[in-house]
């Protein structure tokens, strides 16, 4: 199976000091070999909508709090940081997912871009 990237843009994410900042932010997930009737028969055709996509977010909102909007913007190892503490999370969330259904897919990447000002907030 391919590997099938999805977009995830994060919009009023809150900084260490409530400041708005928003993200371009990408999950790439894989399907394992062959599994595809299984995940299309535990979790349905929407699978990604109904079960990764608000996890995903809402993990990365609380990661975002934990760091200042200056090294958000412009402190790489910070971005590496979350975008490591994603994949981990991910990886788990799947892992405990399959523990009631299998969820054959695996997390092959998650890529982060650094932080934007909020638009409302350069105003």
């Amino acid at each position: 199976m391919t590997p099938v990237a999805y977009d995830e843009v994060i919009d009023d994410a809150y900084s260490n000091d409530n400041t708005q900042l928003d993200f371009d932010t990408q999950i790439i997930l894989q399907v394992k070999q062959g599994k595809s009737p299984v995940l299309i028969e535990n979790y349905g055709t929407r699978w990604y909508a109904n079960n990764i996509h608000k996890e995903y977010v809402s993990h990365f909102f609380q990661l975002v709090g934990n760091y200042s909007p200056f090294d958000l913007m412009s402190n790489r190892a910070v971005t590496d940081t979350i975008q490591r503490e994603m994949q981990d999370y991910m990886t788990a969330y799947i892992e405990r997912l399959s523990q009631q259904k299998e969820f054959p897919v695996t997390v092959n990447n998650i890529i982060v871009g650094k932080a934007k000002p909020n638009e409302d907030m350069k105003k």
